[in-house]
């Protein structure tokens, strides 16, 4: 109640009646009554005051302050969805008011709320760090109407990667005289969805044999939209495509250093929480080295790619070309089991003789496409000229050969693999004609091979000319007559006649003689036919039945 009331006050002497007791009759107007006789009359003046508005914004905890979640790319959400909100004085409201602070986001953060069937006027001012929000009733809004719109309200926040953080909504309401407030805390978090990107440049890397590791991505980028504060790259993958044993991938040890960092042939894995930054420096420091002497040949193929906690970057890849070097000695060897010479033994006049084993070898550890461009087989201690040869009973189009008698050099030229000129020196051959070799009787063959570089170390054929003991040849009609037979006639009573006054005796091995027997045949006068001889010093003549015998050296 409030207003105006009148009050009768009499006096009470307490012999009749007690406290506290009603419907007393104070007018019977007895002196000997408990109440007095005159009655004063009092005023009483009732005033209204306005109660203040209740608020609370977490109703089911009944606390006047909230709560509320919102995550990156989620549909709005409601900030305060259980409200209590009451006014003793009032059914109805003036006004509501929402304020949102700490905006990170700009225009992507907004607030939203239904006022629908509602005369309601909304007045909205924005700047870099809030959002205001005015309501004011036109006409009559109840205070379950206004509790209904509070409890719509919504913060949504459409920036792709919201800034992560707390967000708050100050709600006051006004019943025209005494506003009252409340607020919600909203907590913004991110989501990591969005997959890393790197790139490298797109060019191809050159290798060369035994120089030293190369950077593979010196220019590389990687960038992740996501917050990079929150969300960690969590491993970076290298490999080699198809490695070998002797290759492998490097990087800047310093920079991995609180990092796990795991090799194999040709890989490298670096797992633990970095960065995009740190992943980027740590990325540009990877290098490819090749520790063999002579790397295969074949283009390399180096795949790279990012992991964070929930998605893996494309895989990028990064051609290598591998330059080789002409950095190997070509090598031959002669003999069997890779004996770099060999023997052979040639008789004179005999037929010619293999200057090689059949194993024989020429090869070239250079890895590359490196050819052989020539080979010289050499007599080193030729003696017999035109006689004394050396030859192939090969040939290959790609090579050419030649001999130089001068020089006792048999020469191959041209762009050949190893297997090649392996297939012609296997068919080298000796020759010599002459009817008596000229001593020493050990030939040496020298072999050598060459590519564009290097020449291979010579390799010998040492040749052993066999000697031959020759029939020595006699000629009883001497030299530059057919027949070596020579006729004489006798005539009885003639005395001695000569037999062979041209004869010529020859031995192509000897310049001495050790006998010679002298037979006559028939002989049918008995010891009445003699033949006779002059012999030289130191050498006997004796005569047998068949003629004679002469032995010692002359």
């Amino acid at each position: 109640f409030n207003g105006v009331a009148s009050l009768g006050v009499k006096l009470w002497d307490m012999t009749s009646g007690s406290v506290g007791q009603y419907n007393v009759d104070t007018t019977s107007g007895d002196t000997r009554d408990a109440f007095s006789l005159a009655t004063v009359n009092a005023t009483l003046i009732v005033q209204s005051v306005n109660d203040f508005t209740v608020l609370k914004l977490d109703g089911e905890s009944n606390a006047t302050n909230a709560q509320a979640l919102f995550q990156e790319n989620s549909v709005p959400v409601l900030v305060c969805p259980s409200v209590v909100l009451y006014d003793d004085d009032h059914t109805t409201l003036k006004s509501a008011h929402f304020l949102l602070t700490s905006v990170q986001d700009g225009g992507f953060e907004d607030l939203a709320f239904n006022t629908t069937g509602l005369s309601i006027n909304e007045t909205r001012a924005r700047n870099s760090a809030s959002l205001s929000v005015w309501l004011v009733a036109d006409s009559a809004v109840t205070v379950e109407q206004f509790k209904n719109v509070i409890e719509s309200l919504t913060y949504a926040n459409t920036a792709v990667e919201p800034t992560v953080g707390m967000r708050r909504v100050t709600v006051t309401v006004s019943d025209g005289l005494n506003p009252v407030a409340a607020h919600v805390d909203i907590t913004v978090t991110a989501v990591n969805d969005n997959v890393p990107t790197l790139s490298v440049a797109s060019a191809t890397l050159v290798y060369t044999e035994n120089e030293g590791p190369i950077v593979l991505a010196p220019t590389a980028s990687l960038s992740d939209a996501d917050h990079s504060s929150i969300f960690f790259i969590t491993a970076i993958h290298v490999a080699v495509v198809e490695p070998a044993s002797s290759e492998v991938i490097l990087c800047d040890t310093a920079l991995a250093a609180n990092l796990s960092v795991a090799s194999a042939a040709g890989a490298l894995l670096i797992t633990g929480n970095m960065t995009v930054s740190e992943s980027i420096a740590l990325i540009r420091t990877l290098e490819y080295n090749n520790v063999a002497d002579e790397p295969l040949p074949d283009h390399r193929v180096v795949r790279l790619f990012v992991e964070d906690s929930d998605f893996a970057s494309p895989v990028v890849e990064i051609p290598v070309a591998v330059t080789l070097l002409n950095d190997q000695q070509p090598v031959v060897t002669l003999g069997f089991a890779g004996s770099r010479n060999f023997s052979v033994q040639f008789e004179e006049e005999g037929i010619d003789v293999a200057l090689v084993s059949a194993a024989m070898n020429v090869s070239d550890d250079d890895s590359g496409p490196f050819l052989l461009q020539s080979a010289q087989v050499t007599i080193a201690n030729g003696q017999d000229g035109a006689n004394e040869t050396l030859y192939a009973t090969g040939t290959d189009p790609a090579i050419v050969q030649s001999y130089n008698a001068d020089n006792y050099t048999l020469s191959f030229v041209g762009a050949a693999t190893a297997t090649q000129y392996q297939a012609l020196l296997r068919t080298l051959m000796y020759s010599n004609l002459a009817d008596e070799p000229l001593p020493p009787f050990e030939r040496v063959v020298v072999v050598t091979v060459r590519d564009e570089n290097f020449e291979s170390d010579p390799a010998s054929s040492v040749i052993t000319i066999v000697m031959i003991n020759d029939v020595p040849v006699v000629d009883l009609n001497g030299d530059g007559i057919p027949t070596r037979d020579f006729a004489v006639a006798y005539t009885e009573g003639d005395g001695s006649v000569p037999l062979a006054p041209q004869a010529a005796l020859r031995d192509d091995d000897n310049t001495n003689l050790t006998s010679m027997s002298i037979t006559l045949s028939p002989r049918p006068d008995g010891q009445l036919e003699l033949v006779t001889v002059t012999a030289a010093g130191g050498v006997t003549v004796t005569e047998t039945a068949q003629g004679l015998v002469l032995n010692g050296t002359a």
